[in-house]
Parts: C-alpha cells; structure tokens; sequence
C-alpha cells in the first residue's frame, strides 16, 4: 500500500536523483494468451506510442518486429466466445493498431482496415466503434498524405518503443518509482539500503517499515530485474510476517510469497 507518509519519508531520505535509463532487454516477455487477454482488459495508459491505446504486448510487437506471433495471440482471444464482446473486439482493434503504426517496420494499412471493418461487422453496438471509425478515417487521411520514415528514423523510433515496452514491463500496481529505477538501472543493492535505512529508523512507524520491507521484496522478485534473487525476496517476506503480522500489507506479502512458490515448482 503505497502511504503518503511513506513517499514522503522516501523523498527526505534520498540525497540525489536517478536519470531513468532503463535496461533494454529485446525479446524479454514471451506472451501468453492469458497474459495478453489481461493487458486487454486493462488498458496500459502509461505504454503509448504514437497511439494512447496500444497495450504493452502491442508496443513489444512493433518494437520487436513480432507483429504476426502477437496477432495470433489476440486472435485466439478473439476466437475464444467466453470473452466478453468488449474483450474480443479489443483484440481485433489491437491487432488493428498494431499494423496501422508507421513505426512499425511490418505495417500494412489494408490488413490494419480488415480488421477494424470486421469489429464494425461483428460488434456493431460496441461504444469502441467510435474509435475504430477514427482510425479508418485516419489511415484515410493518410493515402492522401504520405508520410514515410527512413530506416535510420525507423531504427531510433524502435529503440524508444523498446524502452518504453520494458520500462512498462517493469512496472506493476505496488512498486514505487524508485523500486522501478533499481530494476531497470541496475541498482536494486544500492536502493535496498535505502529502503533499509527507513525500516531501521526509529522514527519510522511499524506499517512503513514493512512497507519498505516490502518494496525490497518486490524488487527481487520481479522477472525483469538482471539481479533478481527469489531467496532474497523470500527472507524480506518472511521477514515482514513474522515482525509485522498484523499489518495490511501481509496479505498482499502472503500472495508474493505464493508467487515465489509456485515459480520454484515450475523451475524443477
């Protein structure tokens, strides 16, 4: 639980700030149906590119030149018929705006049109039309305008799309800013004492220091940080539950601790 005390404690404790330059990790997500069909029902607002509605496995589809394996991806959510209406044209529409981008060394406008015609077709009543049509009047305006970019401009576009796909990859619901900064920069040792420096502070309250416990916990376990250590994540967990077992963030530790469980079964 991200408390206004606690940002606030951080920012007193921190003597610099740290550039965000994240790590760039090509390939590093390999998508599943269900991971995908997520992303679908809950928009990414933070992983544009060119488009406020492309979802993160979009955004790695034309940074990564995966445009055809991520279009199979959301048509087997569009296939599946126990999704929701919404959830099925949102993936046809993704699949739209995925081939539809100029940064996208695979773009094919026409196919981009076929797939948004079929969401008029098949979901006509869907308040999502309304932006499909914008984008079919969009891929019109520009037959009438070209605007063609050079590989070189191609190549730095994708390296911004890159980034953003993984600075996006990296984030979820609890970490804070700086928890992200230590996964991408590298610099998860040097941030976990920052965050031990405010649970050994004295003056710190019981639900601040498990919350910086927890802070350390999440860094480690995340799969996109290069010095992801699960035993460690493990021993802060522990650590939280058996100092501060009554605090609010133990459920949410007990399900990390699940997570890291069922990540070791997997790996045997």
């Amino acid at each position: 639980m991200k408390q206004t005390a606690f940002i606030l404690l951080i920012s007193i404790l921190l003597v610099s700030c740290y550039p965000t330059t994240p790590l760039l990790v090509a390939g590093a997500v390999g998508w599943q149906v269900a991971e995908v069909q997520t992303q679908v029902r809950r928009k990414a607002e933070e992983c544009s590119l060119e488009d406020q509605d492309l979802i993160r496995p979009s955004i790695e589809a034309i940074s990564q030149n995966r445009s055809s394996e991520v279009e199979e991806i959301f048509l087997k959510i569009h296939a599946d018929t126990k999704n929701s209406d919404q959830v099925r044209a949102e993936a046809l529409y993704q699949i739209g705006l995925i081939y539809m981008n100029r940064f996208n060394d695979q773009r094919d406008d026409e196919k981009a049109i076929t797939y948004f015609k079929n969401i008029l077709s098949e979901f006509p009543g869907l308040v999502l039309c309304d932006s499909v049509e914008e984008k079919l009047s969009l891929i019109d305006r520009r037959r009438n305008n070209l605007e063609e970019y050079s590989a070189q401009q191609r190549l730095i576009a994708r390296r911004d799309i890159l980034k953003k796909a993984f600075e996006c990859s990296v984030l979820e619901e609890d970490l804070l800013g700086l928890s992200v900064e230590a996964i991408s920069e590298r610099k998860a040792s040097m941030i976990e004492e920052t965050y031990l420096a405010i649970y050994r502070d004295r003056k710190t309250t019981s639900r601040e220091k498990a919350a910086a416990l927890y802070q350390i916990g999440l860094i480690y376990m995340n799969e996109f940080n290069v010095d992801r250590d699960d035993v460690k994540a493990r021993y802060y967990f522990e650590k939280i539950l058996k100092e501060f077992p009554r605090e609010p963030v133990c459920g949410d530790v007990t399900e990390r601790m699940q997570e890291l469980e069922l990540r070791k079964r997997r790996s045997r």
